[in-house]
């Protein structure tokens, strides 16, 4: 049985590092964090990934901490 994949929206991670959403897109377009694209367009995030940030056990976006 496989572990349950958290997603989290732009806002949520925004919220998590205490930035605005649009410094959220930038880090995608830098390749800082890791997205995934729904059918519609939107973003979504793994929890598993920004608990990794945030624990400093991957390799931290610039300017979050």
């Amino acid at each position: 049985m496989q572990p349950e994949v958290v997603l989290l929206t732009t806002a949520e991670l925004a919220e998590q590092f205490r930035v605005h959403p649009s410094t959220i897109r930038r880090w995608i377009e830098d390749g800082r964090i890791s997205a995934i694209t729904l059918p519609g367009g939107l973003k979504r995030y793994r929890k598993s990934e920004v608990e990794a940030i945030l624990a400093g056990e991957h390799r931290s976006p610039a300017g979050a901490a």
